[in-house]
């Protein structure tokens, strides 16, 4: 509920200070970040944006689901009529849970709440000469994540948190259409 609160609110403010908004969906591939979903973004002719990406785990196991949001400041550096590249910061959070087999042990539940940083690199092409509403992006973010393990056993609740950090590339890919005024 509170993220449905947090996508509308976002897009309440954006249609008020922005000219227009895109929706669209997308692919991410990486050693740890590996989801498709649809992102929200503002305005592709405006120098600063911003990027909402919520993401669904692709599963590694059929034992295996995750959740993924992802909010990125952007700054295009370069604009054209039908090109815009951009670079940007952004902040991540997943939450990944894994079940092992049933048949083998029903109980025992890794859940991982991961968060992370990562700056994009990336390049946004509109294929019509004259609209720009719909686009096709690419690109490659270099990320850092924090990942922090809890094995839970019921009946007992114990946990024992491990950490790890990651460094390394994501490749992300998807379409883009945009709503709204033009100015």
């Amino acid at each position: 509920m509170k993220s449905l609160f947090v996508t509308i609110s976002f897009l309440v403010i954006s249609s008020l200070s922005f000219s227009q908004i895109g929706v669209g969906t997308f692919i991410s591939h990486s050693d740890v970040l590996n989801n498709v979903g649809f992102s929200l973004q503002t305005s592709p002719l405006k120098k600063y944006g911003l990027t909402t990406r919520f993401g669904i785990g692709l599963p590694i196991t059929s034992y295996t689901s995750s959740l993924n949001v992802n909010t990125i400041l952007t700054r295009r550096f370069y604009q054209s009529e039908n090109v815009n590249m951009y670079t940007g910061i952004g902040v991540l959070y997943e939450f990944r849970t894994f079940q092992s087999s049933i048949l083998v042990d029903p109980i025992p539940r890794y859940n991982y709440h991961n968060w992370g940083l990562n700056v994009p690199v990336g390049i946004e092409v509109f294929p019509g000469r004259k609209n720009r509403d719909f686009s096709i992006f690419l690109e490659s973010s270099l990320v850092y994540m924090n990942t922090h393990q809890n094995y839970y056993s019921v009946p007992t609740f114990n946990s024992t948190p491990e950490s790890n950090r990651y460094f390394g590339l994501t490749g992300t890919i998807g379409l883009k259409y945009y709503f709204g005024r033009k100015k």
